[in-house]
């Protein structure tokens, strides 16, 4: 046996050890139904912390007692294996908008602020996204040099950038069970919501530097 062996005997640690994942497994089994809550109230500039709540269901569907906790990526993606929606569709985006975020980090903390923003661009630009209404409105308001086109590392940072939305969609249709178009529009209004601050779009309107 090795010198930590016995020290840690007690296996490794899963998702389900966090006391809102007991909790919400607990309660499953006496066939109450739970929903996620996501607030992410905005600042002056910018945004306040966000919060996510998990509301259990009363017997007429309404919303009975929850616990509140930090945002927090990995127990999000636990809701979201465990099949919890949020319990409105503004939520649902404010939830997808920061899971986005959170996706985003590994490609953007490898390539760099400014290539990853080129490479995010040339995403939305060549392909379905920019088509969608949310992100037309705001893809005039975004500015980005476009990232250097001819080498491995574009394509692989866009990969990981479409692998990052796909994961994303796959999450709202198949875990969540939401049809195809909902999925559509909550991803849709996802990323737009994830453009906006990236770019700061609402905080250079509200200072004046940007017409409607």
């Amino acid at each position: 046996m090795s010198k930590l062996q016995e020290y840690f005997s007690g296996g490794k640690k899963v998702d389900s050890d966090h006391p809102l994942v007991k909790l919400l497994e607990s309660r499953r089994i006496k066939g109450e139904e739970a929903r996620l809550e996501v607030r992410r109230p905005r600042a002056a500039l910018g945004f306040e912390p966000a919060m996510m709540s998990l509301h259990f269901l009363n017997e007429d569907g309404g919303l009975g007692d929850y616990k509140a906790e930090p945002w927090d990526p990995e127990l999000n993606q636990s809701f979201i294996q465990r099949h919890v929606r949020a319990i409105d569709e503004n939520s649902e985006v404010t939830r997808f908008a920061l899971g986005l975020a959170a996706a985003l980090e590994r490609p953007e903390s490898r390539y760099g602020d400014g290539f990853f923003n080129g490479s995010l661009v040339a995403v939305i630009d060549d392909g379905p996204l920019g088509s969608l209404p949310p992100i037309q409105a705001l893809r005039r308001h975004i500015t980005s040099n476009r990232a250097y086109a001819n080498g491995q590392s574009f394509n692989d940072c866009k990969t990981m950038i479409r692998d990052a939305l796909q994961d994303r969609w796959h999450e709202l249709k198949d875990d969540l069970k939401y049809p195809a178009d909902d999925a559509d529009r909550v991803l849709a209004e996802a990323l737009a919501a994830y453009l906006d601050e990236r770019f700061t779009v609402t905080d250079r309107k509200r200072l004046g530097w940007l017409a409607e």
